[in-house]
């Protein structure tokens, strides 16, 4: 049997990948056993400035931060704390530096488009949505605090190697902090090994998957690490406790 279909895991994406690499019982507790992630105000942030992006990439650069704090509020939800605060107010510099990057590019051909991707020996699809595209390359947004000075961290690597396999093109990507920003471009070949690195990391997964049709004996093959920032929700590190039968903490 389909050892993914045995877990009802429907597709499998970069993020998923990427977690089971980072912090493999959190993958379990999300994709095995259901636990659904709260969200949190970075990524809050992430979509907001994309928001107010697609407003400038196509023409409308007086209602880019308006939808920048509208996506932002739909969010937060009236949340107040002092962390989503400064996400909030942070948001005009962060659009700034976005639109600084990309300033003079033509109008992209499309925006979070979505595309599935079949791997030799994966049954299930790797699924993914694009940030931009245009004819003849494409461009994924980070928004952060602190953009990396040297190499792509591995795990964003290896998401522009998935889509620059699954569309036929090249990807870039994009970071932009509330003061700088910085275009990363991959060769032909490092999107390559990239990719190569996701889809081994997938047949990780299936393996794993193939070993019970039970998801707790599964997640039992792991143990979380609760001092990651994987677990800052209290609920899931409730759900840990529970799972793993660790003491209250």
């Amino acid at each position: 049997m389909d050892p993914f279909q045995k877990h009802n895991i429907e597709h499998l994406s970069a993020s998923s990948i990427n977690t089971f690499v980072a912090q493999p019982a959190y993958w379990a507790l999300r994709y095995l056993l259901g636990h659904r992630d709260e969200g949190n105000e970075k990524m809050w942030r992430g979509t907001a400035v994309e928001a107010g992006l697609d407003q400038i990439l196509f023409g409308k650069e007086d209602a880019a931060l308006p939808a920048a704090i509208t996506t932002f509020e739909r969010d937060a939800q009236g949340e107040v704390t002092d962390p989503i605060d400064k996400e909030r107010n942070s948001l005009p510099a962060f659009l700034e530096q976005a639109s600084a990057a990309l300033a003079g590019l033509d109008k992209p051909d499309s925006r979070q488009l979505k595309f599935e991707h079949r791997a030799e020996g994966i049954e299930a699809p790797i699924v993914g949505y694009t940030d931009y595209e245009w004819r003849d390359w494409g461009l994924d947004l980070k928004t952060t605090h602190r953009i990396p000075r040297q190499s792509v961290p591995a795990y964003h690597a290896r998401q522009m190697g998935l889509y620059a396999v699954a569309k036929k093109k090249p990807f870039k990507l994009l970071y932009a902090s509330t003061k700088d920003n910085s275009m990363r471009e991959f060769t032909k070949q490092e999107l390559e090994n990239h990719y190569q690195a996701l889809i081994s990391i997938a047949h990780g997964i299936r393996r794993v998957l193939c070993v019970s049709a039970d998801p707790v004996e599964v997640s039992r093959m792991f143990y979380p690490d609760l001092e990651s920032f994987y677990w800052k929700e209290e609920s899931a590190r409730a759900k840990a406790r529970e799972i793993w039968e660790i003491p209250g903490d």
